[in-house]
Formats: structure tokens, C-alpha cells, sequence
């Protein structure tokens, strides 16, 4: 029998707490008011809480090691532009990544799946198809452990739908949403949803970092800094430091280009990993060595950087992000059937490309695994488990931010 820890009241805002500690007050309001909305919101922002109250299995533990990427869910799968200049679809968000079974993955997939269907009006019967499917397509391609990768000329479905799309933006339309143009020269423009402004301090903090890279670049005018903004994005993530930065790029005024830099904060899911973690310089360095390692191309200029006692990771801000949206499906059952076989594919690729890597399993390891079955009929009942207890979490999560808990101070 599958079974979570069961919360009090008291001690599920005593969680979300503490894992949210030292954050912005002001946008972590935000986080709280956006997980209240429904229970896929919450369960993308409570990812601590969900391995916290997971308890230990025998059968899931014994998994393959891989490096995962802890926060698994639906919505952390989209399109970008590679470094390579091509577009591709995968997963996308390595904040939580951890050395821990690979199981642990896709529990966290498959329950997302499960709320989300729920969120979207499917009925018990669709949403358990959903996530048989999803792990049907998992189990189907480490049984090769081989990685392959998804493009637009290989695409099909929604995910075709989102690289064509993406295709079809350009720079100028993006530096067009951020900013406004005065002659020979653009600005962010503060909206108070997207873009904030930031004091002289923490611009200061942002130019230095951007310094730092240019000074290893072999282009170093492209990062001449010309205007330094407080960034608003995401579920997990609100709260933390986050700036975004208009630099020169490959000229004025429609040639810049736009930095994302975020703050990184340790992972939630490594304390309770039964792996052994290894040592990494900051967590910008984890987070970035991980996303190289476990995605086929990664997005322009990711790298690592680090401000005094802060680690942060950087990337080119670029105008074909997507991201994959269930309900925006709803009344598309083929296509949702499509996206969450994409989903288990492409999770299945990422922790094969982490074999033998700073303490993952073999390739061995994994043909075995693939062949196994007493698993699969644990991962379901986990996944249903966690949805249940996902339910209870947001019922008592609104009673409380009803209440007035979880707002700015």
C-alpha cells in the first residue's frame, strides 16, 4: 500500500515556509495567489512538500540513480532555441535536479499529469489512460536506452504546432514586449507584472555578473550592459533574484538582445535522495551541468555565474520559449494523448544521457531496469497516491490562504 505522510495544517505552511525562505515577499504573494488558483498551480509551486511527504519504497528506490530533473511536470516541457541556432522541444527547467531514482521523476510526472487532466474536466478513466500512456512511452524507450532528441522537421502534434510557432517570432518582436524604443536606444519599460525596476544596488549586481562573462567571451561588445530590470516569470522560481538584462548584442536598436539571469537555491529534492550528492561548486554550476548533460542541445549562452555568496545561472532571453499547456487541449483528445507520450519519451532520453555520469547508473543498469515489470504497477499506485494527497494539500492550502496566511509581509 502506497501512502504519503499526512499533514496538518500547521505543518504544510511550516513547509512551504521554510522552502520558500528568503525570497521577494512581494512576489512570492504572487507564487501563493497563483498556486490558490487550482490544484496543478499548486502542485508546481509545492515541490518540496511533495517529496517531503514521500515516503520510502523498496521497489521505486531501487531504480537506476539519474540525475533528474526533480520538478517534472507538464508544463516544464516547451520549445527554445538551441545554442546552435536550431529549435528544438524538450525538457526544460533544472532547478531541482538531483542525483535520486529515476522513479522519483516520473512519479512527479505522471502525478502531474493526473491533477492536470483533473484541473481540465477529464473524468478517473481518460485521466488514468493519460498516464499509462505517458509511462508505456517511458518504459518503451529505456528498454533501448538510447537518447534521441525532438526537432521541428521530426515534430508532430501540439509540439509541432509549438516549433512552428516559434519559428515565426522574431528578435525585434521580443526586445518589442520588453522594452520601448526612443530613438537609437531602447529601455525596459516596468509594467508591474513582467518587468520591475531594481535599485541601484542590485543593477550594480547584475552589470558585475554580465562583465564577468564578457570578459571570457570572444564577442565581449555584445554584453555592453544598457539596461538592467527585476524579471517576473514562472511558478517554482518566483520569488528568488531575478534580473533580466538589454544588452548590445549584435547592434542598436533591434539587434540587442535580452540576458535572463536567476538566482539558484539549493535543490529539495536532494536531502531526501537516497544517493549520495556530489560536490558542486555553487548551485548554478549543478543546475547547469546537469541541463547540458540531460538535454540532446542546450539554450544559447547557458552557463553558470555567481555574485559573492549567490549562485545564479544566465541564458540568452529568446523569442520561441513555449511551453506545453494541457488545456489548452481539452477538446483535442488526440493530441493530448500525443503530448504525454512526447513527455515520456523525452524524460526517458534525459536520464539515459546521464548514465555513468558523476554517480548515475550505467547503460547496463538500465537495459536490466527496462526489463522489469514489479515496478511499473508501483509507480502507478505512487502516482495516484500523490494526486490524492495533492487534493487534501490544496484543500487545506486554500483554508489557510483564505485565511490570510501566505501574504506579503
Amino acid at each position: 500500500m502506497v501512502r504519503f505522510a499526512i499533514y496538518m495544517e500547521s505543518d504544510l505552511a511550516e513547509v512551504l515556509t521554510e522552502s520558500h525562505r528568503g525570497r521577494d515577499p512581494r512576489i512570492l504573494a504572487r507564487k501563493y495567489a497563483l498556486m490558490r488558483t487550482a490544484r496543478h498551480p499548486f502542485l508546481r509551486g509545492s515541490c518540496a512538500l511533495f517529496y517531503r511527504a514521500w515516503s520510502a519504497s523498496p521497489i521505486l528506490d531501487s531504480a537506476p540513480a539519474a540525475w533528474i530533473s526533480g520538478d517534472l511536470h507538464v508544463e516544464n516541457f516547451g520549445s527554445y532555441k538551441g545554442d546552435n541556432g536550431l529549435t528544438y522541444f524538450d525538457l526544460n527547467d533544472f532547478d531541482e535536479t538531483a542525483l535520486a531514482p529515476a522513479t522519483w521523476d516520473i512519479a512527479r510526472l505522471l502525478t502531474s499529469i493526473l491533477v492536470g487532466a483533473r484541473d481540465i474536466g477529464l473524468d478517473t478513466g481518460s485521466s488514468t489512460a493519460l498516464v499509462q500512456r505517458a509511462l508505456a512511452a517511458y518504459v518503451t524507450e529505456i528498454r533501448t536506452a538510447k537518447s534521441r532528441w525532438i526537432e521541428r522537421e521530426t515534430a508532430r502534434g501540439v509540439v509541432r504546432d509549438l516549433l512552428v510557432q516559434a519559428g515565426t517570432r522574431t528578435r525585434a518582436q521580443l526586445l518589442n514586449r520588453y522594452t520601448r524604443r526612443k530613438g537609437r536606444r531602447r529601455f525596459f519599460t516596468p509594467d508591474d507584472s513582467r518587468i520591475l525596476p531594481v535599485s541601484t544596488t542590485a543593477r550594480m549586481r547584475a552589470e558585475r555578473m554580465i562583465h564577468a562573462i564578457a570578459k571570457t567571451s570572444t564577442e565581449p561588445d555584445f554584453f555592453d550592459v544598457i539596461d538592467v530590470a527585476q524579471r517576473v516569470a514562472g511558478n517554482g522560481a518566483l520569488g528568488v533574484e531575478r534580473f533580466v538584462v538589454l544588452v548590445k548584442g549584435h547592434g542598436h536598436p533591434d539587434r540587442n538582445a535580452l540576458i535572463d539571469i536567476k538566482q539558484q537555491r539549493h535543490s529539495s529534492v536532494a536531502p531526501s535522495s537516497p544517493s549520495v550528492q556530489p560536490v558542486w561548486s555553487s548551485d548554478g554550476e549543478r543546475v547547469c551541468a546537469v541541463q547540458h548533460r540531460a538535454q540532446a542541445i542546450s539554450p544559447a549562452l547557458l552557463r553558470a555565474v555567481s555574485d559573492r555568496t549567490r549562485s545564479f545561472v544566465l541564458r540568452e532571453l529568446q523569442p520561441v520559449a513555449d511551453r506545453l499547456d494541457l488545456s489548452s487541449l481539452t477538446a483535442k483528445p488526440k493530441r493530448l494523448r500525443a503530448a504525454v507520450d512526447v513527455c515520456g519519451r523525452l524524460a526517458a532520453w534525459a536520464h539515459v544521457r546521464s548514465a555513468s555520469w558523476r554517480g548515475a547508473a550505467s547503460v547496463d543498469e538500465w537495459l536490466v531496469f527496462g526489463q522489469r515489470t514489479d515496478w511499473q504497477r508501483a509507480l502507478m499506485q505512487r502516482a495516484r497516491a500523490a494526486a490524492a494527497q495533492n487534493a487534501k494539500d490544496y484543500r487545506a492550502f486554500s483554508k489557510l490562504y483564505d485565511a490570510g496566511a501566505f501574504r506579503a509581509t
